[in-house]
């Protein structure tokens, strides 16, 4: 009985189709014993190219010894997803070991993970906790809507600070929603069903019609030609009857004003708005202007304001961690008679307690609509 020359461990993919390999790979195939550890896609299309291919069950002792003992020059082991280390260990301490010249152990790639191979590994892992996780199974797209809105902010939170860590893994959660919604959506009656194929079909559909100038014939003298492209087509596609149809009326009220203000302006409509008729409509109308200012020097005023209370944040970090000033001295003087005060108004006094009592009652709601109270993990479930 022979003994094999070189032992080549191959690793395959998981995630592209069984039996899409480098043409390398089937030449090398053509000429080998090939063995695996279990029955798998891969080994399956592999037989049905020709090939014989080998099972050889059990610890990966034993398997490395009947590879050496196998009777062909050249012996392929067809390694598994997780490129099965135990056994590649296990060859090299025995070829270490042996006292004559052993094979030459070698590793081939036969093919390779795509660009985006593992979204796959997200859809598959989706699928999984839709159908054994108690608390995926009973969400629904309106369940979901406000996990959604806090993974955006919480990615926002992550640009900020800088930690490029950080931001991998909201991005990862912002992933996970689109993923979990579009689960939702397969399930749903076949009127309104789409999957996370539809949806990527889709994405890709309207980048490619609405970038002409890359993948098609039109050409661009630079990034506003590019915008103002961009908002033509869509115009076209929308066919809405107003300029601000379609602007999200649920984001941040800064950032509403500045994006109406921003279609009405590209639209070339001048309007101008209504006058308030109360002290909370006026505080508005405000608002609204200084935002209005803000893009005409430039400036978000949604970031600056934000950039302003992370400022006051930082100072109440650091005024509660300053060491507590030292009472001041009891004063035993006899106290001298105060001068009298003149009471305030009865109705000032009034008003004054309604505002306090209004503002104490009103409950507290996060951006998304929702009380604190309901909120739960956004990443996931328990």
């Amino acid at each position: 009985m022979g003994r094999p020359a070189r032992i080549v461990l191959l690793h395959t993919s998981p995630r592209l189709p069984a039996g899409l390999l480098t043409a390398r790979a089937w030449r090398l195939l053509a000429d080998a014993g090939v063995y695996t550890g279990a029955e798998t896609p891969q080994a399956a299309a592999i037989r049905a190219a020709g090939t014989d291919v080998t099972v050889l069950a059990g610890p990966a002792s034993a398997q490395a010894d009947a590879l050496l003992a196998a009777d062909a020059d050249t012996v392929v082991w067809l390694a598994g997803a997780d490129g099965d280390g135990p056994l590649g260990q296990a060859l090299a301490e025995r070829l270490v070991a042996r006292s004559d010249e052993g094979p030459v152990l070698e590793a081939e790639y036969g093919s390779f993970d795509p660009p985006g191979a593992r979204l796959l590994d997200v859809v598959a892992v989706m699928d999984r906790l839709r159908t054994s996780c108690p608390w995926d199974r009973e969400q629904t797209h309106a369940s979901l809507a406000p996990y959604l809105l806090e993974e955006a902010y919480e990615t926002i939170d992550a640009i900020d600070s800088g930690e490029r860590a950080h931001l991998r893994e909201e991005l990862g959660d912002v992933l996970f929603q689109v993923a979990f919604h579009s689960r939702v959506a397969a399930e749903s009656s076949a009127a309104d069903r789409f999957d996370v194929d539809d949806v990527a079909g889709e994405l890709v559909e309207k980048l490619v019609r609405r970038h002409p100038h890359v993948f098609g014939d039109v050409s661009v003298s630079g990034a506003d030609e590019v915008v103002a492209n961009w908002d033509e087509i869509k115009r076209a596609e929308k066919a809405r009857d107003s300029s601000v149809d379609g602007v999200p009326l649920a984001q941040p009220a800064l950032q509403l004003a500045a994006k109406l203000q921003s279609r009405a302006e590209r639209a070339g409509v001048e309007a101008v708005l209504p006058p308030a008729a109360d002290p909370d409509g006026e505080l508005g109308t405000q608002l609204f202007e200084l935002v209005r200012r803000s893009r005409a020097a430039g400036l978000d005023a949604e970031a600056a304001l934000r950039r302003a209370a992370l400022r006051y944040a930082a100072a109440v970090r650091a005024a509660e961690a300053e060491p507590a000033t030292a009472a001041p001295p009891v004063d035993t003087e006899p106290a001298t008679a105060a001068p009298a005060v003149e009471a305030e108004p009865a109705a000032d006094t009034e008003s004054a307690a309604d505002t306090e009592s209004a503002a104490d009652t009103e409950p507290a709601a996060d951006a998304a609509g929702t009380t604190e109270a309901g909120a739960a993990d956004a990443r996931h479930a328990p």
